[in-house]
């Protein structure tokens, strides 16, 4: 469910391309919402986020990811996604 906080980048049809040596380096921010801001990656902690406020995500890996986002009130939103060579 996207209300509340929604992503700045669309669930589907978007690709990023980055060379393929590196990890790939993200900066994730929510749309909507209110206050602090728990972000997850497939289930884990990956930090936290003050209001409109970004957090900086690394993938060194290929795989498919889970991206979840709770704020002070309660609402979740979640993103399933994969990186590709």
């Amino acid at each position: 469910m996207w209300e509340g906080a929604c992503p700045r980048w669309r669930p589907e049809g978007d690709s990023l391309r980055g060379r393929s040596q590196q990890a790939l380096q993200l900066k994730l921010s929510a749309l909507g919402g209110s206050g602090r801001r728990w972000w997850f990656l497939n289930g884990a902690p990956l930090g936290d986020s003050a209001n409109q406020d970004s957090i900086s995500a690394s993938f060194e890996r290929l795989g498919r990811y889970q991206l979840s986002v709770l704020d002070e009130a309660g609402q979740t939103a979640r993103l399933e996604f994969s990186v590709v060579d």
